[in-house]
């Protein structure tokens, strides 16, 4: 875990966010308002409680298709 005091993500990027009252979610921040939305290119209704956000970590790699 990225603590948000040391850095944030790039601008757009799809992470895994966790606030302090113990939630994760996965968001994409936004560089230019400095918020965290459940959507890429998201408005102030769908922003995620950024201010509660404490820390931050990019997601795993997507698992690769099985071979049959």
């Amino acid at each position: 875990w990225i603590s948000c005091s040391e850095r944030m993500p790039e601008d757009e990027q799809e992470v895994i966010v966790h606030n302090k009252l113990g939630y994760r979610y996965v968001s994409y921040f936004d560089e230019h308002s400095g918020l965290f939305f459940d959507m890429r290119g998201g408005n102030q209704m769908n922003c995620i409680e950024h201010i509660l956000v404490t820390h931050w970590m990019p997601l795993p790699a997507a698992p690769e298709p099985e071979q049959s």
